[in-house]
């Protein structure tokens, strides 16, 4: 008999050292405020340094209370215990009674619950003895702010930049028209002038052969673009031969325009050295073009004004 009762003492004993060793709360620093206020409520778990503690992770509301902030989770150690804390900022905005629910923790291999609490949360009392009445007043107006207008602004900028950019477009086309439309100096005047500066830069005398059959080729192109309208500068001599059908000329004249593309390519690509007594007859074939292809109506007086000048 005296060992069963020294048994349940014992065990009775380390229910209770176990009691003291492991505690949870979860303890507010009140249980009255007023609404809109902040109040602290701490969860603490003590237990021995070996036990292993599963913190809880609690949710942004705790039944109906809002949570504000949170700590961040502190660990202390005294003796042989392990003390670990959070504090949490709880606020509600309705008057009433609400409850704290319990927390559940569970440490090593038991399950341990906070005690529930009751907060209460009042309204602001009024005491219309000493507190003045006043009559309800109209809406105030308080005008519009930066980011309300912004959307008005960009559509405005918009707008402007659209019109700018039209105008700036349109203004450019009109430029190039006139230069089109109106050039300063006519093809044939032009082309003259540029053959006679070719004489007087005496390529062939310096040995640049190449340069002259390129230059020589270039004022026949500019000739044929600006006054037929076809873009022989940027065409091959095949291009060339395949569109000039347009242009009212005999064969022969036809035929000229080809052996000059034709030498001009040899020399350019190939490397070719055409006879010496082949320079003045392209250049003067180069001239024969030109004034041949005129439009009709000038093509006799040019002609013979040229003969004249030469």
């Amino acid at each position: 008999m005296k060992k069963i009762l020294y048994i349940l003492v014992i065990i009775i004993w380390v229910g209770e050292l176990n009691a003291q060793e492991t505690q949870v709360q979860f303890t507010p620093d009140t249980t009255k405020f007023v609404i809109g206020d902040q109040i602290n409520v701490l969860l603490q778990a003590k237990a021995s340094k070996d036990t292993l503690i599963e913190w809880p992770v609690l949710s942004d509301t705790l039944g109906k209370l809002e949570v504000i902030s949170r700590s961040v989770i502190d660990t202390t150690y005294k003796d042989n215990y392990q003390i670990i804390s959070q504090n949490y900022k709880l606020t509600q905005f309705d008057s009433g009674s609400y409850l704290l629910s319990p927390v559940r923790l569970k440490i090593g291999s038991e399950v341990f619950y906070t005690k529930p609490k009751m907060i209460d949360v009042t309204t602001i009392a009024v005491d219309t003895t000493k507190q003045k009445m006043y009559a309800i007043k109209d809406n105030i107006h308080v005008g519009y702010t930066f980011w309300e207008i912004l959307p008005y602004l960009l559509i405005l900028l918009l707008v402007a930049i659209v019109i700018y950019m039209g105008y700036y477009f349109w203004k450019n086309d009109k430029s190039k028209e006139k230069k089109v439309i109106a050039p300063i100096i006519p093809p044939f005047e032009m082309a003259m002038q540029s053959l006679k500066k070719l004489d007087n830069a005496h390529l062939i005398k310096d040995g640049n052969i190449k340069e002259y059959y390129v230059r020589l080729t270039d004022i026949l192109r500019t000739y044929i673009e600006d006054e037929h309208y076809i873009p022989a500068k940027e065409s091959t001599s095949d291009e060339i031969m395949g569109a000039i059908h347009q242009i009212d000329t005999g064969k022969e004249i036809k035929e000229k325009i080809r052996e000059l593309l034709n030498e001009s390519d040899f020399v350019k690509f190939a490397k070719y050295q055409p006879e010496v007594g082949k320079h003045p007859y392209f250049r003067k074939s180069t001239e024969d073009i030109i004034i041949a292809s005129q439009p009709k109506q000038v093509n006799n007086n040019q002609q013979s004004e040229t003969r004249n000048d030469r």
